[in-house]
């Protein structure tokens, strides 16, 4: 038996058929669909959760250290991850572009393969920008003496 208790009996890629009568008209490949879906909203929520602070961080050593060593620590942190999100915008160019001078397209849609990567350096660069950010406000923080705002209240 092949597919939902036998009665699915075909399935290409541009129409689904069941019973031999056209069902849908049209198919997408759910499994493609789903990935570009992923892709994009992966790296826009990684991008927003950066711009209102709700990106996972780990707080344990910032919460109990002075606040000058907690502004340095912060700022490294932010630092290390503003260069990791260059990466990504370096990386995910070179993989756009090599998948665009390959041709290729996506078998259910007809859309060219680096399309649906496009979201990976473009939300990498507002990551970057915002942890550029992040880094800088708080080596000021650190500079001025400003006191760490912690997580916990005491």
């Amino acid at each position: 038996m092949n597919g939902f208790n036998g009665r699915f009996k075909s399935c290409s890629f541009r129409r689904c058929q069941y019973d031999n009568i056209n069902a849908l008209g049209f198919c997408l490949s759910h499994g493609l669909y789903t990935v570009f879906c992923i892709i994009f909203s992966t790296y826009l929520g990684a991008a927003i959760g950066v711009k209102y602070g709700t990106h996972f961080s780990m707080e344990a050593l910032t919460e109990y250290c002075p606040d000058k060593i907690s502004h340095l620590l912060k700022t490294a942190a932010y630092f290390i991850s503003a260069v990791m999100a260059v990466f990504f915008v370096y990386y995910g160019f070179k993989h756009i572009l090599t998948l665009k001078s390959f041709g290729v397209k996506s078998p259910a849609m007809q859309l060219p393969m680096f399309i649906p990567y496009i979201p990976i350096p473009l939300f990498s660069i507002t990551m970057a920008f915002r942890f550029f950010t992040l880094s800088y406000r708080h080596f000021n923080g650190f500079l001025r003496g400003e006191p760490f705002e912690r997580v916990r209240k005491k």
